[in-house]
């Protein structure tokens, strides 16, 4: 072959070498993800959160805040309720003759009501709806679980809805249940025995999540005052895992919705420490009595600010759909009348999981790399490694010259243990 030919050869072989190897590493490093979706049954269940929503307006002292607010809720009260213009309303009496069905109007009465008062007013004015959560208990233990401390209830609030969060404990951590197969939606999880007079909203959120004002996924409960109420409620999961930077996902370990809701928190009173951001859920007694909830033009660029810092979508997340079935029975008793149980059964539908993984691992990318020497220039990478391993092997042997003795056996060693000298 004379010299002109080894050029094109090795030039044809050299460029279309490094053709596969830019292309293989250009897939590579674009860092592909690819989904797998497969759907399991549980072996076993994290408690989830049980999340109630009532309207503040049903758990306001109407009364109280007529003594605060008099004029303002004469003027709410004529515009809500047919009365004649001229009546005059001049006393706690009159008030509450002629405008205690605010209380029952929560749409509309909120949206009136609701940006006069302040945070001090809502926390002070308004009934403590965890009063009306009587006991909770489970499937397999004889036991209240209010009571003996393993769940509790939370209340954190909004300008318009009161939230109250039951969540269960063991050692802090959520309680985990192991499920047989056989005994999906057998038994409950939980039986919560609640009395709560007015309509309320009920949904199931993961553990340690935010109180988002989101709307979706709640089921309405409405109680009645002379029937005995059974709620089942039952769930699925949809659980995914994506994967953090440099992967296309580039999720982020957080949980979205707490990040968000922290950050409008903290801006808005860094704005303005008078007036925290209306879609904030604020545990009770957090903040100063007279801070009110706004919609200023400085905290709707602060809500702006932060969503702009929750574009990546978070690395594990868990969401929970829920369907809430009602049984009413009319009773005589008033031990009973207007009792209600909630139940939270174990899953009957498998868990929705998504999981992605690399669409190119690096050994892959390795062996390619390897493979495309060898096929161009017959470069074996593996052999050269071997090689030059050895090589250096031996190297090493001639700097550092060791030798090794006979091994001796070991002598049989016996620990005694006296009694009692453990404990768990």
């Amino acid at each position: 072959m004379t010299a002109n030919k080894k050029i094109v050869f090795f030039s044809f072989c050299f460029v279309g070498c490094i053709y596969q190897l830019v292309t293989v590493s250009y897939e590579f490093f674009q860092f592909k993800v690819r989904t797998e979706i497969t759907f399991e049954y549980p072996k076993e269940i994290e408690i989830p959160d049980i999340d109630i929503q009532i309207p503040i307006v049903n758990l306001l002292n109407m009364s109280a805040v007529y003594m605060r607010y008099p004029k303002e809720m004469v003027k709410i009260c004529k515009d809500l309720v047919d009365l004649d213009l001229n009546e005059n309303i001049n006393s706690i009496h009159k008030f509450s003759n002629y405008c205690s069905s605010l209380n029952q109007l929560p749409n509309l009465s909120s949206g009136k009501i609701m940006p006069i008062l302040t945070i001090g007013d809502i926390q002070q004015l308004t009934i403590d709806p965890r009063n009306m959560i009587i006991a909770i208990d489970n499937f397999f233990l004889n036991m209240d679980l209010l009571k003996e401390g393993f769940c509790e209830v939370a209340r954190y609030h909004n300008q318009v809805f009161v939230h109250m969060r039951i969540s269960c404990r063991q050692n802090s951590n959520p309680i985990v249940m192991k499920i047989p197969k056989s005994g999906h939606g057998d038994y409950h999880l939980l039986r919560v025995s609640l009395r709560i007079p007015t309509a309320f909203k009920l949904r199931l959120s993961k553990a340690n999540s935010s109180l988002a004002n989101y709307p979706y996924n709640y089921n309405m409960i409405d109680p009645q005052s002379k029937m005995f109420k059974v709620v089942v409620i039952k769930f699925r999961r949809l659980l995914s895992y994506s994967l953090p930077w440099p992967y296309e996902t580039s999720c982020r370990h957080y949980d979205e919705s707490v990040f968000l809701l922290d950050c409008i928190n903290r801006r808005s009173l860094q704005i303005d420490n008078q007036i925290i951001h209306s879609q904030s859920t604020i545990p009770f007694n957090e903040h100063q009595s007279q801070v009110k909830f706004g919609d200023t033009h400085k905290l709707k660029k602060c809500f702006d600010e932060c969503s702009a810092l929750i574009k990546q979508p978070e690395c594990e997340s868990t969401i929970i759909y829920s369907e809430a079935d009602e049984h009413a029975e009319n009773v005589l008793s008033s031990k009973y009348q207007g009792k209600m149980f909630i139940y939270l059964i174990a899953p009957i539908d498998m868990d929705t999981i998504s999981r992605a993984f690399p669409q190119n691992t690096l050994i892959e990318y390795l062996i390619y790399v390897s493979s495309t020497l060898g096929l161009w220039f017959g470069i074996s990478v593996y052999g050269q490694l071997t090689d030059h391993s050895n090589q250096i092997s031996k190297a090493f042997k001639k700097l550092i010259p060791c030798s090794f003795g006979p091994i001796n056996p070991i002598k049989d060693t016996i620990i005694k243990i006296e009694a009692n000298q453990l404990t768990w």
